[in-house]
């Protein structure tokens, strides 16, 4: 997905414009991998960004209930996660 100002892509830099947010407790454990980097809500994609760098290392499709969205007809790997509304605000 690209926009006038982003890039929505692994590696891609996210602009200081984007406000980031750090990642939530409730998803700590099962994003361990991604402890310390902080993310941001777009088109239904949960996207962390690495904290130093400001580059894109995930993206992970979300519904608006919080489980993944299947593409391709292909069940992916689940991940189950609620994000309160005030974290959603990008």
């Amino acid at each position: 997905m690209n926009g006038p100002y982003l890039t929505i892509a692994v590696g891609a830099a996210v602009p200081q414009k984007i406000a980031l947010n750090d990642i939530p407790t409730s998803l700590a454990d099962k994003l361990s991998a991604y402890s310390g980097d902080q993310y941001f809500l777009v088109a239904n994609q949960f996207v962390i960004v690495e904290r130093p760098t400001r580059r894109i290392v995930a993206i992970v499709p979300v519904s608006v209930c919080g489980a993944m969205v299947p593409r391709g007809g292909i069940e992916p790997p689940t991940l189950r996660f609620s994000i309160r509304s005030e974290e959603r605000r990008v």
